[in-house]
């Protein structure tokens, strides 16, 4: 039978520790990569993760910033995404 770790000392250290580094940026985006810039250079995209729980992996999105500006959207569907990137197919 295997033991639950989870009780012992060394694992709360561990997840003390994590959650330390973590729990700030719950229900946040947090560990901006691969940004874009839009054609006209007025926002950014990137991906973010959205950290909720500790357990388990974040959610990864697409964001939208406004360069310049303190605030993001997140995309929730990728027609929204395509209207703002992609031109116009003439």
């Amino acid at each position: 039978m295997e033991r639950d770790l989870r009780e012992s000392p060394l694992y709360r250290e561990v997840e003390d520790h994590f959650r330390r580094v973590y729990e700030p940026g719950f229900g946040k985006v947090t560990e901006p990569s691969d940004p874009r810039p839009s054609p006209d250079g007025r926002w950014v995209a990137f991906t973010g993760s959205l950290w909720e729980k500790l357990e388990g992996t974040p959610k990864t999105r697409i964001c939208l910033a406004p360069l310049g500006r303190a605030y993001l959207d997140l995309v929730t569907r990728m027609t929204a995404w395509f209207e703002r990137f992609m031109p116009a197919r003439q």
